[in-house]
C-alpha cells in the first residue's frame, strides 16, 4: 500500500509471477475486484466480492489468486469510518485471522490504511505488509535511500549521472517513482547514444513536478 503507484503496482506484478507460474492460466486463477470507491454501498460491494471469491474454488483450477485493487476504504477516510462499512471489514478481518482456503491467495492494494485497526494487524500477521510511500519532504529525511532508489532506476535505463547532477535532478522533479521514469526515458531519448546525463541536459529537457516546485 502506499501512494508511489508504480512501486505498488511492480510489487503486485511480483507477487503475481509467483503465484501464477503459468501466465496463460491468469484468465482463469486471477480475479480482480476494483476497490477504488467513494460510496458506501460500492465499499460494501466490493468487500463482499472478496469475501465470495475467498470461498469459492474456480472450476478449472485449484489454485486462486484474488486483487482487491486500489481499496479507499481502510483508511481514516469518510467510506472507511462508516459503520456499514467498518462490519464488511471486521467480516474480511476475521477471514484473514482464519486463514486462506487452501490454494488461495489474497492480494490487496490501497493508497492508505489506517494502521490503528483490527484490519491492518490481522493482515502482518498472516501475510506480508508493503509500504511504498512518497515522502512528504522533497529533501528526504532519508536520503541515502533516495539516492539508492534513482541509482537503480539510472542503471534501469542505462544512464548515468554524477552525484551533483543525481541532486539537480531528484530536486527539480520530485520523489514520485513514475514521474522519475518517465523524465529518465525523456533523457535518454533526448541524449541519444551518450549515456552520462550532464547539468545541461537536466535544465533542458527535464520538466519540473508540480511536488518539486
Amino acid at each position: 500500500y502506499g501512494n508511489d503507484d508504480y512501486l505498488v503496482s511492480e510489487k503486485v506484478k511480483s507477487i503475481l509471477k509467483e503465484c501464477i507460474k503459468n501466465p496463460t492460466d491468469a484468465d482463469i486463477q486471477l480475479e480482480r475486484i476494483d476497490g477504488a470507491v467513494d460510496k458506501v454501498e460500492a465499499a460494501q460491494t466490493a468487500i463482499r466480492k472478496c469475501l465470495s471469491a475467498m470461498n469459492a474454488l474456480g472450476l478449472f483450477c485449484e489454485e486462486k489468486t484474488i486483487l482487491l485493487e486500489n481499496a479507499t476504504f481502510f483508511g481514516d477516510n469518510r467510506t472507511g469510518q462508516s459503520t456499514t462499512v467498518q462490519d464488511e471489514v471486521a467480516r474480511l478481518t476475521e477471514k484473514i485471522k482464519a486463514g486462506m482456503p487452501p490454494g488461495v491467495t489474497l492480494i490487496i492494494t490501497a493508497t492508505e490504511i489506517d494502521k490503528r485497526r483490527a484490519f491492518f494487524k490481522a493482515c502482518g500477521k498472516a501475510g506480508e505488509v508493503h509500504e511504498f510511500k512518497i515522502p512528504e519532504d522533497k529533501y528526504a529525511s532519508d536520503h541515502t535511500a533516495v539516492m539508492q532508489r534513482l541509482d537503480h532506476l539510472l542503471g534501469e535505463k542505462q544512464l548515468k549521472m554524477s552525484t551533483v547532477v543525481k541532486e539537480a535532478f531528484q530536486q527539480k522533479v520530485g520523489l514520485e517513482t513514475r514521474l522519475i521514469l518517465n523524465e529518465l526515458e525523456k533523457l535518454a531519448v533526448a541524449i541519444g547514444p551518450r549515456t552520462t546525463v550532464a547539468m545541461d541536459d537536466i535544465a533542458m529537457f527535464v520538466s519540473a513536478s508540480r511536488e518539486a516546485e
